[in-house]
């Protein structure tokens, strides 16, 4: 009798994610059979499609893990814990390490051949303009000191090096910077279009970020799973733009003219260190003498090696912000949790 061939879905964690969803459509509209893990189905937003399946699960329950597992020919995990506010590196264990670490490991035991890691680009130290940080640069302070950062950086080594147990499981790390786009439903970083929409005056941070379209980001995920190396990692990081530059650019884009303002280094970092002594004693802020050091830096990334290796062509600052500010402008309200 001849046997059926196996279903060659591909599961994707954080599938109602920002990245995650952006993945799924992604990957469906290539013609992959999806299987997203999220904790209640009733968070996905996106269009329902008939080679989706939505599996109920949390990341960190291992029974959980190995049902999603089933049937899965290949794994993208873009499930994390991103919230700036926890107090302590073992506040984002269970999630960005453990779960991440059992996640690979399942991977080899269930004959996976390939788990995309999305990780970030702080996980390699940042360059400028003439030398711009890439795949071999070391992580660098002040990211060496987020919490977040060191999670993620944490989990990629730990998931690299689950590379070397496994001669047919392959392990790949996307590094995005900051993803602008659509279906940023919660929101997350998209935040900072919401803000230039509601808020009078913005007030701009001395530093700058590295500013990509999440689809991008999605591509490049798409990508690895053909052409990835094994035990690799590739920075998908954009256009890296001042705050200033930025706030303005989607001034002239939106028509909103919002008078902008730039915060000087000095009284963000007081402000951070206030932000640590009320840390200290227990409140759960964003605010940090870490995150405020972050705001003040100018980080600048190469996409290069994702450019060379993969084919992922990278789009161009100004199609971004109007992809995304035509989405919150036209379509957030619809979707918005």
């Amino acid at each position: 009798m001849k046997k059926n061939k196996p279903r060659e879905l591909l599961l994707v964690t954080g599938a109602n994610s920002l990245l995650g969803t952006n993945t799924i459509l992604d990957l469906l509209e290539h013609g992959f059979e999806v299987r997203g893990m999220l904790r209640n189905k009733s968070s996905w937003k996106a269009p329902l499609h008939n080679k989706l399946e939505l599996f109920e699960g949390n990341i960190t329950n291992q029974k959980d893990t190995e049902k999603a597992l089933d049937s899965c020919r290949w794994v993208v995990h873009t499930a994390a814990d991103t919230r700036q506010n926890l107090l302590k590196l073992s506040d984002y264990e269970e999630v960005n390490i453990n779960a991440t670490r059992n996640l690979a490991n399942a991977c080899i035991q269930n004959g996976i051949e390939k788990m995309i890691f999305t990780g970030t680009a702080n996980a390699f130290g940042h360059g400028t303009y003439d030398a711009p940080g890439n795949e071999k640069s070391q992580p660098s302070w002040p990211f060496t000191k987020s919490l977040y950062a060191q999670s993620k950086i944490m989990a990629q080594q730990l998931v690299l090096n689950t590379a070397k147990k496994s001669d047919s499981t392959a392990f790949i790390s996307i590094n995005p910077g900051f993803m602008l786009g659509p279906w940023d439903v919660k929101p997350s970083s998209g935040q900072i279009i919401l803000m230039h929409k509601n808020i009078p005056l913005i007030f701009c941070p001395p530093g700058g970020k590295n500013f990509v379209h999440v689809k991008d980001v999605a591509k490049a995920i798409r990508l690895a799973l053909a052409k990835g190396k094994n035990s690799e990692a590739y920075l998908i990081t954009g256009t890296y733009m001042r705050f200033y530059d930025f706030f303005k650019r989607l001034n002239t884009i939106s028509g909103r003219k919002k008078p902008l303002l730039v915060i000087p280094a000095l009284l963000l970092k007081a402000t951070g260190k206030l932000g640590d002594m009320l840390r200290a004693t227990g409140f759960s802020l964003s605010l940090s003498s870490v995150n405020s050091a972050i705001l003040c830096e100018n980080p600048v990334y190469s996409d290069q090696k994702a450019i060379n290796e993969l084919g992922i062509d990278i789009t161009p600052i100004d199609q971004t912000l109007n992809d995304v500010l035509d989405w919150f402008d036209n379509e957030y309200e619809k979707y918005k949790f």
